[in-house]
């Protein structure tokens, strides 16, 4: 019988998610996809597909637990946010390598994890507050935090991310926050409902860690360089590798270890997202215990060092060993993404043809199905990008040069809904 792997969901488009299957494929592994709902992809991606409401995590491990009475798991990985504790639900039932349902719920709740960090009296950290319905927010509080970042505690993908600088815009922020985070807006929140944190704005360089775990020890971590659009912080440029120092690289690899062992992370993957300050020192925004997006893991690792770290946390999923080993880079990978400026009906994109005849220019996908609703901050966030731009060369100022020219040609065509 052969070894089975259970995959929740998937990345959002297929070209992000197609890595994960062939990596499971190259490693011998029989994949059963358990979806709310049939994810696009190539023919035979998966072995099996089991539709399954993935937020009911009773429904989910009673799923999981079903399959495996058939089939031999070894292992359980999600690819997003929402799925990061009903994947650590399953591990704990079926015995299998994964983190504690305490460390997924610290890794997925912002405020949890700012407690944690708290906890381990850690320098890393931000001041903060939390907001939610059982709590009435004391502003004078709040406002010692200005400037300050709103955002749910349970979102991803910078959904609800707002930024206040006066008391005014706090207070707006906040009003705006309590009509977002809910599950009507986005199933996101049926995991923490209504629940919000304040933390102070730092001002800073912003980079992410992609990092692996086994057994609570940190044995890969890599470091990726991140741009973000200031106003409601939705990501827009990725390189990797990072033009950090070696002294700065090896102080963010250790703030990512310390991280870890706060929140106690058990056995996978995470990304995790820090900014360094003019004056040097650090400060962790959040950690997400799952491999990162933006196509850092999928693309960005693989171009840029030959290393496929989602065979890696495939791996040590179904506890096959090995695969660890991360090379030098010799090349520098990047991703871009393509926004929207405003909402409407997405008819498409001008002038895909020059932007793929940038030299470096490797990738375009589209993120919106044509014909589709686009919105764009504060009602929309992952609903405003268009489409990804994927690039390879050798300087991170050529890369970063060839993917903003490759994104000047593309000229979003969007029209005003009707009916």
């Amino acid at each position: 019988m052969s070894i089975t792997v259970l995959f929740v969901n998937t990345r959002p488009t297929p070209l992000e998610a197609e890595p994960c299957y062939r990596a499971a494929k190259a490693l011998g592994l029989e994949v059963v996809l358990m979806a709310d709902r049939p994810a696009p992809a190539a023919e035979n991606s998966w072995s099996e597909l089991v539709e399954v409401d993935t937020f009911d995590v009773d429904a989910l491990v009673a799923a999981a637990q079903e399959v495996a009475t058939r089939r031999d798991v070894r292992g359980v990985v999600c690819w997003g946010d929402r799925d990061v504790e009903g994947t650590a639900h399953v591990a704990r039932a079926l015995g299998l390598p994964g983190h504690s349902v305490e460390a997924a719920a610290a890794a997925r709740n912002k405020i949890l994890f700012r407690d944690r960090l708290a906890d381990a009296a850690l320098d890393l950290s931000v001041r903060y507050a939390r907001v939610d319905a059982t709590r009435e927010a004391v502003h004078e509080e709040l406002e010692q935090l200005l400037p300050a970042i709103v955002k749910p505690a349970g979102a991803s993908a910078s959904k609800g991310i707002l930024t206040a600088r006066t008391p005014t815009e706090l207070a707006a922020a906040l009003e705006q926050s309590a009509r977002y985070v809910q599950p009507e807006i986005d199933p996101i929140f049926r995991w923490y409902p209504g629940q919000v944190i304040v933390e102070e704005f730092i001002e800073g360089t912003e980079h992410s860690i992609e990092g692996l775990v086994d057994d609570g020890t940190l044995v890969a971590a890599v470091i990726t360089d991140k741009w973000i659009e200031p106003t409601y912080h939705r990501e827009i440029l990725q390189l990797h590798p990072s033009a950090l120092s070696a002294d700065q690289q090896e102080r963010a690899v250790d703030a990512a270890r310390r991280a870890v062992e706060a929140i106690g992370l058990g056995t996978g993957a995470f990304h995790l997202e820090l900014k360094i300050r003019p004056d040097g020192s650090m400060r962790l925004l959040e950690l997400n215990a799952r491999t990162g997006g933006a196509y850092i893991t999928s693309h960005l690792l693989p171009l840029a060092r030959g290393f496929d770290f989602i065979q890696a946390t495939l791996r040590l999923a179904c506890g096959l060993g090995g695969g660890m080993d991360v090379a030098d880079a010799h090349a520098i990978a990047g991703s871009r993404h393509v926004l929207a400026s405003e909402a409407g009906r997405f008819d498409g994109l001008h002038g895909v043809d020059r932007a793929l005849s940038i030299p470096g220019l490797l990738l375009f996908t589209l993120e919106q199905a044509i014909g589709g609703q686009v919105k764009v901050p504060p009602d929309g966030y992952v609903e405003s990008v268009l489409a990804s731009l994927v690039a390879i060369g050798y300087s991170h100022d050529a890369v970063a040069q060839a993917l903003k020219n490759a994104e000047a040609q593309l000229q979003p065509r969007i029209s005003a809904l009707t009916g």
